[in-house]
């Protein structure tokens, strides 16, 4: 990459593009087989200040370098003409046929496999056989191929990428997430998916799966490459104020799984909010609302209270079950126990640890009260330390949202917690929500490695955090809650649809829009709150959460993924 000039004093740098994998941060440009956009961000700096221009949008050309490496013919002009079908687009996308010259293969009569040579992608290889056994109707088996044995015509190769040359200097990675679908251009009647990860694999198995629908199973011939704009495309539910089922949990994930989001936060404590909530008005009263801490767990009190929900609970070996299954479907599930607020669950078994005075303040921790933080690291520690319950996940999210008692000690928790953790579990991403511009105190001491989830730009200024050097995740209240029976009961389709952006933040007051191209702006995640059981009288369904979980799902993960 050659950087624009610049007059002295100034001097110039990369900062970063919004398909990292076309870009990396050393400027080197990726080899493409198709004509690609992108934007680049570049950062000017002068006398040891620093500012980040507007992001600049550019073609990268097709890599003549590619054709070389392969020893690819010359396409025939008929087939260089040869499109996806409407409704389906892809990052890179070089059409061509097979020995056989087809610009279309006809795949609805043929005797398909899903064929695999790693051992690590066998349920990859299991999963999509089965979604493929459903969508055409016919017997898809999994099967492991020997070392030398041939794919055969009817075969759906899955295999790993290894992003290594032949002696020349090649940066083609795809990315964690990205994949190549091979569509008979190398080989009649084989298709072949290709990723670096399992989870790249498993999105180009999805893609497939949609390029199939598409074409109703008369697939085009060529090569074509996708991978996302954004590293994080989530959804997250609360699951501490209702009893929900792992099979919904497991509904979800296989939602996801299908439009490509990775990310799946699962909030598993929380109570009925006081202020909101009828009782007689005292803390005793307060305590006696409904709390739950859906996670098994072995910590009680001195008369053997259990802080864990008895109506319904998932058992350790159980959700780490479901995290790994998840894993095969490309999703991260992300456990959230969020302290020190919306900690009801805790303080009544725990009574002298929270809150005192205002009845509305039971449901959080007294951080001048050394214990508390010490029940919270006992928490995590069961988790992180003595069981496998989080072991399949590589991140893990610590909560920290609405906390109304002393702001300093707030943060203070805030980094002796993520302290904790960190040192528990070294290889795994901390979350937790934004709530530190309301502080109004020194946040310095916190790791920059901790990723912020910014829901409320009163209690985190969106700009600031990002300035500080914190990456940032969307998930602001006004258009991207979900609260069934209350005030944001459905998502604003036609707003999501014409308007938003994973990287722009939008109130009444003002906009923020942070830059597309930097690493640090990692994407999206629309939340669903149980703050209601019912609405108009009746109790509404684990259907009706997964009703109003898919309605916007469609339209966010397009945009979170382009």
């Amino acid at each position: 990459l050659e950087l624009p000039t610049v007059p002295e004093p100034y001097s110039i740098s990369f900062g970063g593009a919004d398909y990292d994998v076309l870009v990396n941060m050393d400027g080197k440009i990726t080899d493409t087989i198709a004509d690609t956009q992108v934007e680049l961000g570049f950062i000017l700096e002068k006398d040891g200040e620093m500012q980040e221009l507007p992001g600049i949008q550019t073609k990268i050309p097709a890599s003549e370098r590619v054709e070389v490496d392969r020893e690819r013919e010359e396409v025939p002009e008929a087939l260089s003409a040869v499109t996806l079908p409407e409704g389906f687009t892809a990052m890179e996308w070089k059409p061509g046929g097979a020995s056989t010259g087809a610009a279309h293969s006809d795949w609805t009569t043929r005797f398909i496999r899903v064929v695999y040579r790693d051992e690590e992608l066998e349920r990859t290889a299991q999963l999509f056989a089965t979604e493929l056994s459903g969508q055409l109707l016919q017997d898809v088996s999994a099967k492991k191929l020997a070392d030398t044995e041939k794919p055969t015509e009817g075969d759906i190769v899955l295999d790993f990428r290894k992003a290594v040359g032949d002696g020349k200097e090649w940066t083609q990675t795809l990315g964690d997430e990205g994949y190549e679908l091979n569509l008979e251009a190398e080989s009649p009647g084989v298709i072949s998916i290709s990723a670096r990860t399992k989870r790249g694999v498993r999105w180009g198995c999805v893609a497939l799966g949609q390029l199939w629908e598409k074409s109703e199973g008369q697939l085009p011939a060529g090569v074509l490459r996708d991978y996302p704009a954004w590293s994080v495309r989530g959804f997250g539910i609360d699951v501490g104020r209702r009893p929900v089922s792992l099979e919904l949990l497991y509904r979800i994930a296989e939602e996801l799984s299908k439009h490509q989001m990775n990310t799946l936060q699962i909030h598993l404590n929380d109570n009925q909010i006081i202020s909101q909530s009828d009782y007689d008005g005292t803390k005793e009263g307060a305590r006696q609302l409904y709390a739950g801490f859906r996670l098994e767990s072995d910590v009680r009190n001195k008369a053997g209270q259990s802080i864990t929900s008895q109506d319904l609970y998932y058992s350790k070996e159980e959700f780490a079950q479901f995290i790994e299954d998840a894993a095969v479907m490309g999703v991260e599930v992300v456990p959230e126990i969020d302290t020190p607020a919306h900690s009801l669950a805790l303080t009544k078994v725990f009574p002298k640890l929270g809150l005192s005075g205002d009845p509305e303040s039971v449901d959080q921790l007294d951080l001048s009260n050394p214990a508390a933080q010490k029940l919270a690291e006992t928490i995590w520690s069961e988790y992180l330390i003595e069981s496998d319950a989080f072991s399949g996940t590589g991140t893990v999210h610590i909560g920290m949202d609405e906390y109304f008692g002393n702001q300093k000690a707030f943060v203070d928790y805030m980094k002796a917690l993520s302290d904790y953790v960190a040192e528990a579990a070294p290889e795994k991403t901390i979350r937790m929500w934004g709530s530190l511009s309301k502080t109004g105190q020194d946040y310095s001491g916190l790791s920059r490695k901790i990723q912020l989830q910014v829901w409320d730009t009163d209690w985190t200024d969106p700009q600031e955090m990002y300035d500080a050097g914190f990456s940032v995740i969307n998930s602001l209240s006004s258009s991207l809650y979900l609260i069934p029976g209350g005030g944001y009961d459905r998502l604003d389709l036609d707003f999501l649809e014409k308007k938003w952006q994973p990287n722009v933040f939008e109130t009444q007051e003002r906009t923020w829009e942070l830059p597309r191209w930097s690493s640090r702006t990692l994407g999206a995640c629309y939340m669903l709150w149980n703050d209601y059981a019912s609405q108009d009288g009746n109790e509404i369904t684990e259907d009706g959460l997964f009703e109003r979980f898919a309605e916007p799902l469609d339209i966010l993960a397009r945009k979170l993924w382009k």
